[in-house]
């Protein structure tokens, strides 16, 4: 932006750069800093550098203002855009949004989420057009450059779901880039020659990432699940203190006493359908780790092999088909997906049947009872 420009010191609006024909400004890089949401009353400065998406074609809207200089063919990525304050966002919007039917302007994304929308993609293909005439529909994936307030104001109105937060990533510097394949294979072959275990490997190749400044230690912390770990090693102390305190033996002689009468395939049965309960409620890690004690214990108490009891443990505990809860993947889709609660139901239970059954099968196949 030219010192003797004529819209240096005006307002967005009072320039005319917010109802242009096919283009949308969505940011202002001022020096160090970026401004994102761009406000209809943001004042233009000499020096601005003023960040448009739209209809290439219609570029000539700009040319008429007298003193903007225009850069088409600067090698600036979406992700150099990006401050502390402002973050790519990828969304997905679902079949019960307020948007649907709307228009990129209708909606207000900049007062209402404090969010620029930058691009809009429909059946995998970006929509070119002005982004403010495009029309939302279910399933449009949107990309937003948001401000600070978005994530308390998006959490507030649920209009579409969030699918990457480019606030917890970083966009790999390519001079490291080197490093990342031989890392990889590494975990891979050397647990397969034998040279290591695979949690060494892995370590090792954490080491060298971090010694290369692949990766930072604070982005490797955000990626590990604490609360899932937490879960885990809680349902191990519960499994330990169930077997400590006798407990296990008591829940196994109650369910011995309860079924006198059921031959060993009828406990078979219930370790598989107790464990699966409890696989759907929390992790499958989790649920093997409190009913395994409970299943040796039952073994040992009613004569039975206690593989005939581990083998449907271990299935029933990998089946957890129908909840969103119970498996880490499900969670991933069930709301990008706008999936409800019932659709995994619908298909899980079937699923479920279907391993048990085949379970029940192979255990007396292989003479296990």
């Amino acid at each position: 932006m030219a010192d003797h420009c004529p819209i240096v010191g005006k307002t967005i609006e009072e320039a005319g750069l917010r109802n242009l024909k096919g283009l949308y400004l969505f940011e202002i890089v001022r020096g160090g800093e970026i401004i994102t949401p761009v406000s209809s009353n943001e004042k233009i400065r000499a020096g601005d550098r003023l960040i448009f998406t739209g209809i290439v074609s219609t570029i000539s809207e700009l040319q008429t203002i007298r003193g903007l200089e225009i850069e088409t063919d600067n090698p600036v990525e979406l992700f150099d855009l990006q401050n502390g304050n402002a973050q790519l966002v990828e969304a997905v919007i679902p079949s019960h949004s307020s948007l649907l039917n709307k228009t990129v302007k209708q909606v207000q994304f900049r007062s209402r989420y404090d969010a620029a929308l930058v691009a809009v993609c429909r059946d995998r293909e970006q929509i070119r057009r002005k982004i403010g005439d495009i029309v939302l529909k279910p399933g449009d994936a949107i990309l937003l450059l948001t401000g600070k307030e978005f994530g308390k104001r998006a959490g507030a109105h649920r209009d579409f779901y969030v699918i990457t937060d480019g606030g917890k990533h970083r966009l790999l510097d390519r001079s490291k880039t080197f490093l990342v394949v031989p890392c990889l294979l590494a975990v891979v072959l050397l647990p397969a020659l034998q040279v290591m275990s695979t949690m060494k490997a892995a370590l090792l190749a954490v080491l060298v990432l971090t010694l290369g400044q692949a990766v930072r230690v604070q982005e490797i912390a955000n990626f590990i699940p604490f609360r899932i770990l937490l879960l885990i090693a809680g349902a191990f102390g519960i499994g330990a203190a169930l077997d400590e305190t006798g407990v296990d033996d008591a829940l196994a002689g109650m369910i011995a006493e309860m079924a006198p009468g059921l031959d060993k395939m009828a406990l078979v049965l219930m370790i598989y359908l107790i464990t699966n309960l409890l696989t759907e409620l929390i992790t499958n890690s989790a649920a093997a780790a409190i009913v395994f004690p409970i299943a040796l214990s039952l073994a040992q108490q009613t004569g039975t092999d206690p593989m005939a009891l581990i083998l449907p443990l271990t299935m029933a505990a990998s089946a957890g088909f129908a909840s969103p809860i119970g498996y880490q993947t499900h969670l991933l889709v069930y709301g990008p997906g706008g999936y409800r609660f019932g659709d995994f139901a619908k298909v899980g239970l079937p699923l479920n049947l279907l391993f048990m059954l085949t379970t029940v099968v192979l255990v007396r196949v292989y003479g296990l009872v």
